[in-house]
């Protein structure tokens, strides 16, 4: 083998070795660092695209889920209210009959209505009251409330509609408008008219009650989608700690032997000095 001075093959082969390890301990450091496999597209372009549209999805379905809540927050407060409403009812239907028997005179009846139409008063103003910000329950007005349940537009899929005339406990809207118990006969049409709103107020609490449900089964399946998701999410872009602590170590030893190796190419010509001197 000849002696050559000018090109030392050796270190130079040795250089080339250690700047891909360097590039390689670099990527390997982020990796453990951040905790994924993948933390630039080139490292898997196939793969971040996958695991970038999942991520996507994870997050509209967490937002999905808020909304869910939210909607099941909105049929709570509207059940609160009918229970309220209810329990006015059954009072207006007690008062009712207390007048529709003979054996209470006309002053007694006045007093009686009084307390009548102070309740209608009252159902009145929560049906003006009565709301979600600034969404009203009960007023009766064409209105419909869309709930956004899914991560998609299509409204069959992904929302559904809860129509406010479906809601309508207004006193004109009930047929309780009129109602009084000045006379017995009053009092006996007060009597049919106040078990009809009693129906009506029930039948919304079962109305209420189905959207919860739907929307409680709307939550259940979208938390577990959210968890499979971030499960396939995470085998895609995750790093195994373990085996990229095992190749950094393995890495390492790589460079502590390259660079020893540039240290022995250097030093291997400096017996041609000898032959220079």
């Amino acid at each position: 083998m000849g002696f050559r001075v000018a090109s030392n093959v050796q270190s130079i082969f040795a250089q080339n070795q250690a700047r891909n390890l360097n590039t390689e301990l670099t990527d390997s450091v982020e990796k453990l660092a951040s905790g994924q496999r993948i933390t630039r597209s080139a490292h898997d372009p196939s793969g971040l695209a996958i695991s970038e549209k999942m991520k996507s999805h994870i997050r509209s379905g967490r937002q999905a889920i808020r909304n869910s809540n939210d909607g099941v927050s909105f049929v709570q407060v509207a059940e609160g209210n009918l229970t309220e409403m209810g329990n006015f009812a059954a009072r207006l239907r007690e008062l009712a009959i207390q007048a529709a028997t003979d054996t209470m005179g006309d002053e007694q009846r006045r007093l009686v209505d009084m307390e009548f139409q102070g309740l209608k008063t009252e159902i009145k103003r929560m049906t003006q009251d009565a709301r979600w910000n600034d969404t009203r329950f009960f007023d009766g007005e064409n209105q419909k409330i869309d709930f956004q349940i899914g991560i998609h537009g299509d409204p069959n899929a992904s929302r559904f509609t809860l129509d406010k005339r479906n809601l309508n406990l207004t006193l004109e809207g009930t047929g309780i408008a009129g109602s009084n118990v000045l006379s017995n006969i009053d009092a006996r049409n007060s009597i049919d008219s106040m078990t009809k709103f009693i129906e009506k107020v029930n039948d919304k609490r079962t109305t209420l009650g189905a959207y919860q449900n739907r929307l409680q089964t709307a939550i259940s399946v979208l938390e577990t989608g959210d968890i499979n998701n971030s499960a396939s999410n995470s085998r895609i872009r995750d790093l195994d700690m373990a085996s990229g602590s095992s190749d950094n170590v393995a890495m390492k030893i790589r460079e502590q032997a390259t660079t020893a190796v540039m240290a022995q190419a250097s030093n291997q010509y400096q017996g041609v000095l000898k032959l220079v001197g």
